[in-house]
This record gives structure tokens, sequence and C-alpha cells, in this order.
């Protein structure tokens, strides 16, 4: 009888220990390369979409890295300057990722307030034949700070009665605000290839003030 019973015992060893293998071979290292105005991350699993479900390990500059399964995730950024938003990534072998997400809400409105004149100076030195008869009736600012969306209005107009309004984008390289396109009633895709579907939604998005 302990002839056979010898077998068995390893066969089942043999079995248990293959899946435990399997099992640790499906996991590899996510590494994170946090920017400093991210104090840390949250990971979650994309299989978890509520935001109130605990996550899988908070990570800090300090112990960037965590060992995961295949499979889809997603971290959610803190800092006192920067987005809360999803991030979804994908976890198909050892993969190292930078954090730079963009800047909060209540930090763009700071920016904004204080890049109004540069913004206004761009739009004089691209059209400086009409637009003396428009003013900047909403900015606003996106990502992390170097994109700008804006309303123009003719100076003056009745915001209750509305017309003759356009919105514009601006991008700013090497400190320089810089139009991108033509002002436009409604921005697309093909009136504006060379910016982001997200960008534009967002753009047209803005209300008069």
């Amino acid at each position: 009888m302990k002839r056979f019973i010898a077998p068995i015992i390893i066969l089942i060893l043999a079995t248990v220990g293959y899946f435990v293998a399997q099992e640790l071979l499906s996991y590899r290292t996510a590494t994170f390369i946090l920017d400093p105005s991210v104090e840390s991350i949250s990971i979650h699993s994309s299989a978890d979409s509520d935001e109130a479900t605990p996550s899988l390990k908070t990570l800090t500059p300090q112990n960037s890295s965590i060992r995961l399964k295949e499979g889809a995730y997603y971290y959610i950024p803190s800092g006192d300057d920067v987005s809360n938003t999803q991030v979804p990534f994908v976890v198909a072998g050892d993969v190292t990722l930078t954090v730079k997400p963009g800047y909060s809400t209540r930090k763009l409105a700071e920016l904004a307030t204080t890049e109004l004149g540069a913004v206004q100076g761009a739009l004089l030195q691209k059209y400086p034949s009409v637009i003396n008869g428009f003013e900047v009736n909403n900015l606003a600012l996106f990502q992390r700070g170097e994109w700008a969306g804006i309303i123009i209005t003719p100076v003056g107009m009745d915001t209750s009665n509305p017309e003759g309004y356009y919105r514009a984008i601006l991008h700013k390289v090497n400190s320089q605000w810089q139009v991108v396109g033509a002002p436009r009633i409604v921005l697309t895709l093909d009136n504006t290839p060379t910016v982001s579907r997200e960008l534009l939604t967002s753009v047209n998005e803005l209300l008069l003030r």
C-alpha cells in the first residue's frame, strides 16, 4: 500500500507546486516615477471601478514599486496642486511609468488669473488689426497650464443675447503663448487638427461670463 501512496503524494505536491509557480510567474513589477508635485498614488484594480474600494497599495517617492498580477489597473495621484483623476495602465510585463498628472482645477484657476495679460498680448500680436474690437470673456487653462482655451466676444456684447463670439486655443511654448489655428465659433478636429479631441471638447464647453 505504501508503494502506491508515495507516488500519489509526489504527484499531488508536484501539481500544487506547478500551480503555485504559475501564479507567482503571473506577477510583474510596476515601478512609478513620481513628479515632485505628486505626494503619493493609490493603486486600484480596474475591476473595482468604485474609488471608495480600498486601494491595493499606496505608493510614495520613497516606496514606488509594487508587484501586480498581469491585467488592467488605474492609479489616483494625490498632491496639493495635482488633479486626482484616474489614470489607467496595463501590466503585461515589468513596467516603469512616469506619474505627472495635470494640475488641479484650483491651481489652474490661479494660473489663469496671472496669464490673462500674456494671452491677450498673444492675441494682439496675432491679429493686430481686428482684436481691438474684441475682448477675452472667459479664459481657462488645461493640463499643467500650458494649454489655454478662451472665448472672445465683441467689446460690449450683451451676454444675455450673445452673437458674433468665438473660441480659440493657445499653447505655451518656451514661455510664450501662441495661438493655435484660428478662432472659431465651434472648434473641431477639421479646423484645429493639431489639438486633441478632449481639449477641443473642453474649450467648446466653456460658458460665457
